[in-house]
């Protein structure tokens, strides 16, 4: 069954050095630029790098025919008039913009500049696109749905779905965080440095460097691990990490004075007060994406 692309939503990051030295004046990093300093020795070829993407993907997608809009950030947009949104960029890119990302609106990722960017979530590189939409129109690459979770804090639900993980940890990284975990009947009082919550597709970062488990990319289910348990001489904690299944309910029930809970890295932040719970479960709206035939398992 071939898909019909008519309207395209193109959605581009901008490069360290555009944000913050051609359109920032930042001295610093001009400073250290100038002084050809190791830390920003990629900036200026990786922004090259993301531009010759962009101008290559605006030309292949002119070229098709579209009728492209072109964004920087998704304000004021009606996804509902796109049949297609690519986006230009990395991961980082896809998480800002999953959000906003309804499921019956497909979305694309070109990764821009694969020597400095994650990319984990993209189909192709820019010089890669012309025939991944050929195989998109003709049928042959198919969009999979990627589970994504929803949270409410103290009774509130939270509006944007989460695409890759939470995590819950005390505002200051040097201080403990206290809380009670429940999974069903089950409820446990501890104190860590805080606890990831993960979607499969999640399972790829955060939580995975911490020591977490690799999921099927298109599992429903959810994968918590807490994040260096102090127990101080009592027996191990029951409910230390694991992968529950989607029926099942997680709770968090905060004993810390200045928490927060981040949704998908930087890209949300809530504080949590003393005493709220968070609720954790399977969101109703899967994304659809599409990716790279490896990473479906």
């Amino acid at each position: 069954m071939t898909m019909k692309i008519k309207k395209i939503l193109l959605i581009f990051k901008k490069s360290l050095y555009r944000l913050k030295v051609m359109e920032g004046k930042n001295k610093k990093i001009s400073r250290l630029l100038e002084q050809n300093h190791v830390i920003v020795k990629r900036v200026i070829s990786s922004h090259q790098c993301h531009k010759n993407s962009l101008e290559i993907v605006k030309r292949v997608l002119k070229s098709f025919g579209f009728d492209v809009d072109e964004r920087y950030r998704f304000t004021g947009i009606n996804i509902n008039d796109y049949h297609l949104v690519v986006l230009v960029g990395g991961d980082g890119t896809l998480l800002k913009v999953a959000p906003h990302l309804k499921k019956d609106t497909p979305v694309l990722l070109v990764n821009s500049s694969p020597a400095d960017s994650a990319g984990f979530f993209s189909v192709c590189q820019a010089n890669q696109l012309e025939s991944i939409l050929e195989h998109i129109m003709d049928g042959k690459n198919k969009p999979v749905k990627l589970p994504r979770l929803q949270y409410s804090i103290g009774g509130q639900k939270q509006p944007n779905p989460v695409l890759n993980d939470l995590l819950f940890t005390n505002i200051s990284p040097a201080a403990s965080t206290r809380y009670f975990i429940s999974i069903d009947d089950t409820i446990e009082e501890q104190k860590s440095s805080g606890i990831w919550i993960s979607t499969a597709a999640g399972s790829t970062g955060g939580i995975r460097s911490a020591g977490g488990k690799l999921m099927p990319l298109l599992s429903k289910r959810i994968q918590y691990l807490v994040r260096e348990p102090y127990q101080h001489g009592k027996p191990c904690y029951q409910l230390c990490g694991g992968i529950i299944n989607y029926q099942q309910k997680l709770k968090l029930i905060s004993k810390t004075m200045k928490a927060e809970l981040y949704a998908d890295g930087i890209h949300a932040r809530h504080q949590v007060e003393f005493g709220e719970t968070i609720e954790i479960s399977p969101h109703a709206e899967s994304l659809k994406l599409f990716c790279h035939p490896r990473e479906v398992k």
